[in-house]
């Protein structure tokens, strides 16, 4: 029923276009030429017309889009065969592999002790491919250093150590007590990164290089206003 609405509603476009374009403008000049007004069974036969005309333009868009969707399916069918066919190839391609591999280990491999000696290396050597294949998840920790030596008790350093190269850094820290100042730093590097102030408690600081390694660490370094020891800070690495 929605395709009938959509195929009336296709028909009555064309409809208004053909009567308020080449039909207006027939009878338009009819008129002027004549010098007399059109009778009503002209502009009847006149809408009939180009009713016939909408109908066969709406036909028409229906046909075209059908084509269209016949040609789209043909492409992607073909595609559908076609990738049938290379996987079949790739079976193949496995299954021959799989007899060689079964003929060669049976010409070379004499007694069973030497094919269970062979079967266990290989087990083995699989197991520490998967192994090797595995991605190391990627672990990170603050550890809290305390205060450095020589300087006042509102300053709080620590150090962020990963297990993973990482570059670059986008650190997002923040402390229970409002933060006057702070620095971050690769240790590797003597120069300070940048780092920001988003609010009273919370900063950010980019690293772009070096890189963030297991042999070097972040160093933050972190003063507040008051001397107390329960400052705590969290660290939201981007």
């Amino acid at each position: 029923m929605h395709d009938h609405w959509l195929f009336t509603w296709n028909v009555l476009c064309h409809l208004v276009a053909s009567m308020s374009g080449v039909a207006s403008f027939v009878l338009s000049m009819w008129e002027h030429t004549k010098g007399r007004k059109i009778e009503s069974r002209v502009f009847f036969i006149v809408g009939f017309i180009c009713l016939t005309v909408a109908f066969d333009q709406a036909w028409q868009d229906e046909h075209r889009n059908s084509q269209v969707l016949i040609s789209e399916k043909a492409v992607l069918s073909g595609e559908s065969e076609f990738w049938k066919g290379q996987a079949y190839l790739k079976d193949e391609s496995l299954r021959s592999r799989d007899q060689l591999l079964s003929q060669n280990y049976t010409a070379l491999i004499g007694e069973q002790k030497t094919a269970n000696q062979t079967q266990d290396s290989l087990t083995q050597l699989s197991g520490k491919i998967l192994d090797i294949q595995k991605p190391i998840p990627w672990k990170w920790e603050a550890l809290v250093l305390g205060i450095p030596s020589g300087t006042s008790p509102t300053r709080d350093q620590f150090l962020l150590i990963t297990n993973k190269l990482m570059s670059p850094v986008d650190i997002i820290f923040s402390c229970s007590q409002p933060i006057t100042n702070a620095e971050s730093r690769i240790v590797a590097n003597p120069y300070a990164a940048i780092t920001v102030k988003l609010d009273e408690t919370r900063w950010e600081s980019k690293i772009s290089s070096p890189a963030w390694t297991p042999e070097s660490p972040i160093e933050i370094d972190i003063t507040k206003p008051t001397s107390s020891n329960s400052n705590t800070c969290n660290f939201h690495i981007n």
